[in-house]
C-alpha cells in the first residue's frame, strides 16, 4: 500500500541568551543561526521551496500561495515574490560563471521557450543552454560509472582505430596482393594533413576568426555569399535563366 504524506513547515524559535560581566561594561549575546539573508523570518529551505516550485515545477507563486495557505500558512504573493527576487539575487554570481562558461565553450546547443510578460504586454523569451563542456564534467558527477563507461568506450573506440590504421597502411603485406606496396612518404603526409584538418575541426568547429574580429573566416554569411557566387557562375551551363536587369 502506498500512502501519501503531506508536506508541512514548521516554526523555530531560537534562545539566545545575553551575559553581562559583573563590571557592567561587556556584554555578548549568543549568535544566531547562519542565513543567506540576514534578519530574515524565512529560512533557506523555504525558499529552495519556492524556486524550485516556480522554476522546475512551473507552478505560479500565486498558486503557491493557495497551495501554502491550505497547509495553515497564510501568506501573500508579494511575499513570494520577496523570496523569489531574495533567491535570484543570491544566485546572481552563480548565473554569471555558468554563462562565462558557456560563452568560451566551441560548441552550445540553446533551446528557446515564449513566455507572455504581463508588463510590457509582449513575449519574453527564455533561453536554456547546453555547452559540451559542462555536460562532460555533469556526466562524472551526477552518473560516474556511465559516464566512465562512456569515456572507456571512446578511448577503445580510438586504440582500434588507430591500431586498423597501422594495420591497412604499415602492416605485413598482403600474400594475396604482391603489388600492393606500404603508404609512400607522400602518401603518408597527405594522410597527416587530412587528420590534422579533421581533429582541428572536432576541436575548433567555428573555424579560425576574420583578423582584429571575433567573426568566424568561414560563417553562414560568407557560406552563402559563396553559394550564390557559384550558382551565378554555374547558370549558364546549367540552363538557367538569369534574371533581367532592370
Amino acid at each position: 500500500m502506498l500512502d501519501y504524506v503531506p508536506g508541512y513547515f514548521r516554526r523555530r524559535q531560537h534562545i539566545r541568551e545575553t551575559l553581562a560581566c559583573t563590571c557592567g561594561e561587556h556584554i555578548v549575546t549568543a549568535p544566531g543561526p547562519d542565513h543567506s539573508v540576514e534578519g530574515a523570518r524565512y529560512g533557506d529551505s523555504f525558499r529552495a521551496f519556492v524556486v524550485t516550485s516556480k522554476c522546475a515545477d512551473a507552478i505560479p507563486l500565486y498558486r503557491q500561495a493557495k497551495m501554502i495557505g491550505r497547509l495553515g500558512i497564510p501568506i501573500s504573493r508579494s511575499t513570494l515574490t520577496d523570496l523569489f527576487h531574495q533567491a535570484a539575487g543570491q544566485l546572481a554570481p552563480l548565473s554569471k560563471r555558468l554563462l562565462e562558461l558557456v560563452a568560451a565553450s566551441e560548441v552550445v546547443q540553446a533551446d528557446e521557450t515564449s513566455l507572455k510578460m504581463l508588463k510590457p504586454n509582449k513575449r519574453g523569451f527564455v533561453w536554456t543552454f547546453l555547452a559540451e563542456i559542462l555536460t562532460f564534467f555533469g556526466s562524472f558527477k551526477n552518473q560516474p560509472i556511465g559516464a566512465f563507461a562512456v569515456a572507456a568506450g571512446l578511448v577503445i573506440a580510438a586504440i582500434a582505430l588507430a591500431s586498423l590504421f597501422r594495420r591497412v597502411l604499415f602492416g605485413l603485406p598482403n600474400p594475396d596482393a604482391p603489388g600492393v606496396s606500404d603508404a609512400s612518404l607522400g602518401e603518408t603526409w597527405y594522410l597527416a594533413l587530412l587528420a590534422g584538418a579533421l581533429l582541428w575541426v572536432g576541436l575548433f568547429p567555428s573555424g579560425p576568426k576574420l583578423p582584429g574580429t571575433d567573426t568566424p573566416l568561414f560563417d553562414q554569411g560568407l557560406v552563402n555569399v559563396l553559394a550564390a557566387g557559384i550558382s551565378d557562375i554555374s547558370s549558364p551551363y546549367t540552363g538557367a535563366t538569369p534574371s533581367p536587369t532592370p
